[in-house]
């Protein structure tokens, strides 16, 4: 399913919507309050990011997110249509750009840039949402709900770095070698790469983050081991195991059906 997933987002990302995703509509503006502002510059032209909501008031951890983001441009604002059942709330990834002052945003050609949103999807990780804009024709060409986790991430040049990392650990006890060592089951944390068009995983990025890289022989000894496909481009195997003895300062990693340890 998740292979499946991927697939479908590399081809959404590579075509634009037909549908319109903006309609101005002053009046919902003028009854709602800001919860966050951002002032782009593209192409030429300026325009201002808002998230709005029709609560005055929230709680400190709600303040950022809002039902309703619009687009101001030449003294017009334009609410943006995220999905058709205006159903969500939605807030900046925050970062400063050179395109945007608060929020993150990536290239997609001289006339398009990629807008970028987190909804939320509490109790689990916001969720990337990526509009692509036109401000020359203040048209909206692309809008896609990715569905996947956005938590830490960078800008490098053009493509923006992210981890989709969702905690998954389960502790245990295990005896090995004769003496007990906590057992420790735990999610892969995956980095992948949005650069203006697709979204992919970074196997090099993926391995040079994890915290036990240094078991590892090499990037391919990791990338075998979790078992990428380079035809689907995904790591098959998304869980790895550890056991550690803090009195013998033994920490061991399972590799290859093999333990393999290091004093610490």
């Amino acid at each position: 399913m998740k292979v499946k997933l991927l697939s479908i987002l590399l081809l959404c990302l590579s075509f634009s919507s037909s549908a319109s995703q903006l309609d101005e509509l002053k009046d919902l503006y003028d009854s709602t309050f800001s919860r966050d502002n951002s002032f782009c510059h593209y192409n030429k032209y300026n325009f201002e990011l808002q998230i709005r909501s029709i609560d005055r008031y929230s709680e400190s951890n709600d303040r950022d997110y809002g039902e309703y983001p619009f687009l101001n441009q030449q003294g017009l604002s334009y609410k943006v249509n995220f999905n058709t059942q205006n159903i969500g709330r939605y807030r900046f990834i925050y970062a400063k750009e050179k395109e945007c002052t608060k929020t993150l945003s990536v290239p997609y050609n001289s006339e398009e840039i990629n807008l970028l949103f987190a909804k939320d999807a509490r109790p689990y990780p916001d969720q990337l949402v990526v509009l692509r804009y036109n401000p020359a024709l203040k048209a909206v060409t692309l809008l896609e709900h990715t569905q996947i986790p956005i938590i830490d991430y960078y800008r490098i040049n053009d493509a923006v770095i992210f981890s989709s990392y969702i905690p998954k650990t389960e502790m245990g006890r295990m005896q090995f070698e004769g003496m007990p060592f906590s057992h420790i089951s735990s999610a892969l944390p995956v980095w992948r790469s949005f650069d203006g068009k697709i979204i992919k995983i970074e196997t090099g990025i993926t391995f040079q983050e994890f915290e036990w890289k240094h078991y590892f022989k090499n990037l391919e000894e990791f990338k075998a081991e979790f078992a990428w496909s380079e035809k689907d481009k995904f790591f098959h195997k998304n869980q790895f195991e550890l056991i550690i003895n803090s009195q013998l300062r033994k920490r061991c990693i399972k590799i290859a059906d093999e333990w393999r340890c290091r004093s610490f």
